[in-house]
């Protein structure tokens, strides 16, 4: 016969309510309690019914924030929450996702959106590519209020997230710097355009290259954190170029303008689109490090969920592996 709540609550006189709370991980019970039922529950060979606490649950809203929107990378962003909404639809979870443009007043209206979170009942909040100079002081406010905050395609070990998810840069860095050695000279210049100033994966691309680029003896990188940058250090002496954001589309009409296609850099782009897909075609792009941006969002918003559902975290810093796409396989991504 199967060990029902009732079952643990009778062995030790307690009320299942109790019992409901301690094996949950609620508040209101103490921790001497909360150990003495979870260790009678096992001698007893209780099972827990996930999917039917969860149908029976109270509905969970989690807030979704993303600063900054470039509608290319971005759909395959709210993709992934809009797909980890229905499958989460029975189990009564809800996204509130809001988009703040950057600007002058990207803080300010991040911060009255957080405010607005906590004051609707959000459970968690997901902080996608934010990371504007109020942010710890927001995450300790929501820890404080036991409101479980993540970061997505961001991450800092000083600030109080519950957990984060990213990009793993190492691998995306050592498979633009494994492309670059198979298809040129070593001496050959590598403009590495990433916008360092303007994100935090930018920084850690730009981190994990540099220490790639070195094992792998290529020495003559050129950083470009900027487009007028990029374009100032563009000439015909470079052998291959890594874009390591998801605006490129510029660059490739650049390359197809002033490059004859025998002569053209090698092109290694980060993420892929419908709008890429000619530049592909042509042989402009050579290689794409996929990100999975669709991806990161769906276990993002899975892992938040089960946090809070189940009242503690299982692993504060998540990364997606990338992908290597190349003319053969980017259309089943895009």
């Amino acid at each position: 016969m199967r060990t029902t709540l009732k079952d643990i609550a009778e062995e030790l006189q307690v009320s299942t309510n109790t019992v409901s709370k301690a094996l949950n991980h609620k508040a209101k019970v103490s921790e001497e309690l909360r150990a003495k039922i979870i260790e009678t529950a096992r001698r007893l060979g209780y099972e827990k019914n996930t999917y039917a606490s969860r149908l029976s649950q109270k509905p969970i809203t989690i807030g979704v924030l993303i600063n900054g929107y470039d509608k290319n990378y971005y759909q395959y962003t709210l993709r992934g929450f809009q797909k980890a909404e229905r499958q989460l639809a029975d189990c009564k979870v809800f996204f509130d996702i809001r988009i703040v443009e950057i600007d002058s007043y990207t803080e300010e209206n991040s911060v009255k959106i957080v405010d607005e979170f906590v004051a609707n009942g959000v459970q968690g909040i997901i902080f996608n590519d934010c990371h504007f100079s109020a942010l710890q002081r927001l995450l300790d406010s929501l820890n404080e209020k036991n409101i479980y905050a993540a970061l997505l395609n961001y991450d800092s070990d000083q600030m109080k997230r519950s957990f984060s998810m990213t990009n793993d840069y190492e691998i995306a860095a050592g498979l633009a710097c494994d492309i670059f050695k198979m298809k040129l000279d070593i001496r050959e210049r590598i403009i590495l355009y990433s916008q360092v100033d303007a994100s935090y994966s930018g920084k850690c691309f730009l981190e994990a290259f540099s220490r790639q680029a070195n094992e792998h003896h290529l020495k003559n990188i050129t950083i470009a954190s900027s487009r007028q940058e990029f374009f100032d250090v563009m000439a015909e002496d470079a052998g291959g170029i890594y874009v390591a954001h998801a605006c490129y589309l510029e660059v490739c009409s650049y390359l197809k303008k002033h490059f004859a296609p025998e002569n053209k850099p090698c092109l290694v782009v980060s993420d892929i689109y419908e709008q890429a897909a000619p530049f592909v075609e042509d042989g402009t792009i050579d290689a794409i490090i996929y990100q999975k941006p669709q991806k990161q969002a769906f276990d993002a918003a899975l892992a938040m969920y089960h946090a809070i559902f189940e009242g503690s975290v299982a692993e504060e810093k998540k990364k997606i592996i990338p992908l290597l796409l190349l003319k053969s396989n980017y259309q089943k991504y895009l």
